[in-house]
């Protein structure tokens, strides 16, 4: 299995892009697609990955991962942006999906996994599949799914949250606020709305994260592209990124928020300022307006 597992680019010819499958979940008219190289099975399977290896989950170039919605796994965040995948096993009967660089995008220190299950399948797979799933019915705008991950007769399933979401217009662009459960806000570093400037984000795209009073707008990762993306993983410009406060609103909390829910939000005056309400909790969020970035994610 590791030598199918590290085979060297140079021994297999590139697929060409339409043989590069992409698997595809869509939620209110967003989606996130994870693109793979189909391997063949063989005589393998998933289950004879050794338990602490990582596996980049297909052949050729690295795996890719576009994130079009926050996805919550566990009480680990996946902020939109696009990422390199890999797979990791981390025990006799468990592997983890993991998206390399998610955790630059939130300035913490360690990557989000999708922790699931390695079983049996029903049926034996001839190739690499990887397929989404909707898990259940949706609440306050929000979607459970499933990816799966079938490799031979076994396969791997991890559960994932998909954030719906409410669009707000504002000069210049527009700002996606997403339905992020109350309970999840005051945990640590939680994406909640995107900024997108100019038309259809040509000027650049964030993710505006909120972590305790502080308030960042990061921009959107980009997977690697270097050596064949297995090169390093790149961090957020720091010319782009922007910070700013996050100020409770006292006396404004009768009615309970079960999710994120934006109140106002404008970019005026070179910031972004928005008032937004979750549980029993209201807050106001403002942060300086970031530069904006060119096609390469450079400031202009």
């Amino acid at each position: 299995m590791r030598a199918l597992l590290l085979l060297s680019l140079a021994t297999i010819p590139p697929l060409l892009p339409a043989q590069r499958p992409d698997a595809t979940f869509e939620w209110q008219k967003r989606s996130t697609a994870i693109r793979y190289g189909a391997v063949p099975v063989g005589k393998h399977s998933l289950a004879e990955l050794e338990i602490g290896a990582t596996w980049r989950l297909g052949n050729n170039e690295a795996s890719t991962w576009q994130v079009g919605m926050p996805l919550l796994a566990g009480e680990q965040w996946i902020a939109p942006g696009e990422y390199r995948v890999t797979f990791h096993r981390t025990g006799e009967t468990a592997g983890a999906m993991v998206a390399d660089g998610s955790g630059l995008a939130l300035a913490a220190t360690k990557d989000a996994e999708i922790a699931g299950a390695i079983q049996v399948a029903g049926k034996e797979s001839k190739k690499l599949v990887v397929e989404w799933s909707k898990d259940g019915a949706a609440a306050t705008g929000n979607q459970p799914a499933l990816v799966v991950v079938q490799f031979g007769p076994t396969q791997w399933r991890g559960p994932v949250l998909a954030l719906g979401h409410k669009e707000h217009k504002i000069a210049g662009g527009r700002l996606l606020a997403f339905h992020v459960p109350a309970e999840q806000i005051d945990k640590g570093a939680v994406p909640v709305a995107t900024l997108s400037k100019g038309r259809d984000g040509d000027k650049g795209t964030w993710n505006l994260v909120l972590a305790g009073t502080t308030a960042r707008l990061v921009p959107w990762m980009k997977a690697p592209t270097d050596s064949f993306g297995f090169g390093e993983v790149v961090p957020p410009a720091a010319a782009l990124l922007s910070e700013g406060t996050v100020t409770p609103i006292e006396g404004d909390g009768a009615t309970a928020a079960p999710v994120l829910t934006v109140r106002d939000v404008k970019l005026v005056k070179g910031e972004l300022r928005l008032v937004a309400a979750y549980g029993r909790k209201s807050i106001e969020v403002v942060v300086p307006e970031p530069k904006d970035q060119d096609t390469n994610g450079k400031g202009r």
